[in-house]
C-alpha cells in the first residue's frame, strides 16, 4: 500500500496553519492525508529552521512520521553548507529527537564522521539513504549495482530517484521497485519529469511504497502530484480491476486512467 510523504517547505508553511504563536493549531487537511511529512530544512532560514521543525513535530498526528531533509544544491535543494555544518545540524536533530527519519545522500555519507554514524545507528532516528539522478536513468543491472552499494551502509530506508525517458526505462524501474520492496519494505523508487506521475503512482502499487507529493501550490520538482491528488488516485486505482501490475502493461493502463482524469504525464 502507498505511503504518502508530503513535502513541507517554506513556501507552503503558511498553508499548514502553524504560523500562529499558539502551538495547538491543527495541520491542514492535505497534510492530514500524509503518512510522513518531510521537513525540507534547506528552504527555511537558519534562524527559523529549528523553531519551525519543533512546531511541526508537536502538531503531528500520533500515526505520522517526520522526515528531516537538508537537500544539497546538486540534488535540487538549496543547501550549500559544508559537511561539518550539515553534521552539526543532523546531530542536533538526533539528540533532541526532532525527527523519526533522516535523509542522507549516498554521495555525502562517506564524508560523515564515524562518531556521527555511530550516534545515528544507536539512536531511534532511522536513516533514509537517497540518490537522485537528474540526467537520466540506469539499466536494470546498473540499478542493482547502485542498490548494493547503498545497502553496504545498512540504511533503514532506501530512496532512488531518476529521470526516465522511455516506456522501456519505466518497465525497468518497476522491476527494480518490485525487487527493492522485497528486501526493503520501506523504500522509494520513482522518476522525475515526463514519467514522474506514472512512476509515483505505479511504484507503490507494484512494490516500493514510499511516494512524494507537494503541499504547496506547485510541485517541488517536475513530475510531482499534490498530496490531495495522490490520495485521490490511489483510492481509485486500488479499485480498478483492469490495472495490470506487470511492468509491461502498467504504464499504458496508468496512461489511460490519467488521461480520463485529465492529469498530464
Amino acid at each position: 500500500m502507498a505511503c504518502i510523504i508530503g513535502i513541507v517547505n517554506k513556501e507552503c508553511w503558511p498553508s499548514l496553519g502553524l504560523t500562529d504563536s499558539e502551538l495547538t493549531s491543527s495541520l491542514s487537511n492535505s497534510a492530514d492525508l500524509c503518512h510522513v511529512l518531510e521537513f525540507r530544512s534547506d528552504t527555511f532560514d537558519s534562524e527559523d529552521m529549528f523553531a519551525c521543525l519543533k512546531r511541526l513535530r508537536k502538531n503531528l498526528k500520533p500515526t505520522q512520521k517526520l522526515l528531516f531533509t537538508l537537500r544539497m544544491e546538486r540534488d535540487g535543494g538549496a543547501c550549500v553548507k559544508s559537511p561539518l555544518e550539515r553534521e552539526q545540524i543532523w546531530t542536533k536533530v538526533i539528540e533532541h529527537q526532532l525527527a523519526d527519519w533522516l535523509d542522507i545522500e549516498i554521495e555525502e555519507i562517506d564524508q560523515c564522521t564515524s562518531s556521527f554514524l555511530s550516534l545515528l545507528r544507536q539512536s531511534k532516528t532511522k536513516m533514509l539513504l537517497s540518490h537522485h539522478c537528474f540526467s537520466g536513468s540506469y539499466s536494470f543491472q546498473d540499478f542493482n549495482l547502485r542498490i548494493k552499494k547503498m545497502e553496504s551502509y545498512f540504511p533503514d530506508i532506501l530512496k532512488m530517484v531518476v529521470t526516465l525517458r522511455s516506456e522501456e526505462e519505466f518497465g525497468s524501474l518497476m522491476k527494480v521497485s518490485q525487487g527493492l520492496a522485497k528486501a526493503h519494505p520501506l523504500s522509494c523508487c520513482i522518476s522525475m519529469g515526463e514519467y514522474g506521475v506514472a512512476s509515483r503512482l505505479g511504484s507503490p502499487l507494484i512494490g516500493a511504497p514510499l511516494t512524494y507529493g507537494y503541499l504547496g501550490e506547485k510541485p517541488v520538482v517536475s513530475g510531482q502530484l499534490s498530496v490531495t491528488e495522490l490520495d485521490k488516485h490511489f483510492k481509485a486505482l486500488v479499485q480498478m480491476t483492469e490495472l495490470n501490475k506487470s511492468s509491461q502493461k502498467m504504464y499504458r493502463n496508468l496512461s489511460a486512467y490519467l488521461k480520463r482524469e485529465e492529469v498530464t504525464l
